[in-house]
């Protein structure tokens, strides 16, 4: 038995069935399923979409959207310049991201600003992505959050699951993708919700704890289990 799926009242692997509090999430057996996928930095989070899309769901990235959102010339982006001045952004006129990101951990006030900006439109993008696959009808949507719980979207979402991993393992893998110390690893995991409470809140667990095969495995169990309740 397969135990490094946890969950807090659905057991995919365990039960052949979806307890009724989850099966009233899902307005039908034929609806329109959106599934939030979250997890710490460094978590496996976008592996855990990209083999969903694999599988056959859209998937949406709030990254992405936010990378939309900011883009030169666009009213966020011409926002965050006046609130911040050009110094903020690289030779090339795009926003300097790890530049922006170390001054947002040394500083909760700069966070807030630069989250009060650009939220609301990677919101608003976000929505219009999840109609466009409920319009085409797809039987579901996949969206990776980041901040899901810190940003209070939970609710939008039928399904949220929270991609758990070791906090050391994380740190290691931030440093080879980001290119950056252990300190600043480090700090970017620890300003963010605890993960614990987010695998408290959260409807799913899957625990990244073994190898990629392991994730991939619970992740194939997971997408069979979805599509045989809706």
């Amino acid at each position: 038995m397969n135990r490094s799926i946890s969950v807090k009242n659905y057991f995919f692997l365990f039960i052949p069935y979806f307890p009724q509090t989850s099966a009233n999430k899902m307005n039908s057996s034929n609806s329109f399923i959106k599934i939030a996928v979250t997890g710490s930095a460094g978590s496996g989070k976008s592996l855990v979409c990209r083999r969903l899309g694999e599988l056959g769901f859209p998937v949406i990235s709030l990254d992405v959207l936010a990378r939309e959102a900011v883009a030169p010339g666009s009213a966020v982006y011409l926002k965050i310049v006046d609130a911040f001045g050009k110094s903020i952004l690289t030779v090339d006129g795009n926003l300097n991201r790890r530049l922006l990101r170390q001054r947002m951990l040394e500083d909760q006030k700069v966070r807030r600003r630069l989250e009060s900006l650009i939220h609301p439109e990677v919101i608003r993008l976000m929505e219009e992505r999840i109609k466009e696959a409920e319009l085409h009808m797809e039987k579901g949507v996949v969206v990776e959050v980041p901040l899901l719980f810190e940003s209070g979207l939970e609710n939008r979402f039928d399904l949220t699951v929270n991609i758990s991993s070791d906090r050391e393992v994380s740190v290691r893998r931030l440093m080879d993708r980001d290119m950056v110390c252990r300190e600043e690893a480090a700090a970017l995991i620890d300003s963010q919700m605890p993960d614990r409470e987010k695998c408290d809140r959260a409807d799913v667990v899957l625990k990244n704890t073994g190898s990629l095969q392991n994730l991939l495995d619970m992740v194939n169990e997971f997408y069979k289990k979805i599509n045989r309740e809706c």
